[in-house]
């Protein structure tokens, strides 16, 4: 059971990734919204049970008389976060990478919807009214500007390296929480 727990935040991490290419390619195929949704839930879901296995352990632990302290329970439960963190992290990037192809579609609607919304003298002249930084650029230089944040916000590199970071703080955050609400639950036993 030990050997099981201590890969089972690389193996929880596999398993969201056949979850997330299930959603993309079977369940959601025309809406990728709904896949990635179905992935952060899944990742959410999947912290939570890390955190419960490990405090579980925690718990038996000290029912055979073995003391610990907030830091060290902590630390425990995080642990196994942010190994599932980087496992989902690589996880990502193989994906938008190598199996979907959802970020260069978004990224071909949003250059099209650019252009769209700059199609006309007044909306352009709208859009110069709302932005002081765009009010001296021509167009063409404002649909390059999109452009760029678009290329940038669908990079696979920065979309996963986003997830990572974000996954490793709700990992902590949950860690913190949960050690907090276990530590606070035996003290009351």
């Amino acid at each position: 059971m030990n050997r099981i727990k201590s890969f089972l935040p690389w193996i929880l991490g596999l398993v969201w990734l056949g979850i997330r290419v299930l959603g993309a390619t079977v369940l959601f195929k025309d809406n990728p919204d709904a896949g990635r949704s179905l992935g952060v839930i899944t990742n959410l879901s999947f912290i939570i049970i890390l955190i419960f296995i490990e405090l579980r352990g925690i718990y038996r632990a000290k029912r055979r008389g073995q003391q610990s302290g907030f830091m060290a329970d902590f630390k425990v439960a995080a642990s196994a976060t942010i190994k599932y963190a980087v496992m989902v992290g690589m996880c990502i990037f193989a994906y938008y990478n190598f199996i979907s192809d959802e970020l260069e579609v978004k990224k071909k609607q949003d250059y099209t919807l650019t252009i769209e919304a700059l199609d006309t003298d007044e909306e352009l002249n709208k859009i110069k009214a709302e932005n002081d930084q765009l009010a001296h650029l021509s167009r063409e230089q404002i649909i390059e500007v999109a452009n760029s944040r678009t290329d940038l916000f669908t990079n696979p590199r920065i979309v996963s390296s986003a997830s990572f970071i974000v996954l490793v703080f709700v990992g902590l955050l949950y860690s913190i929480l949960a050690v907090f609400l276990f530590r606070l639950l035996l003290r009351m036993q």
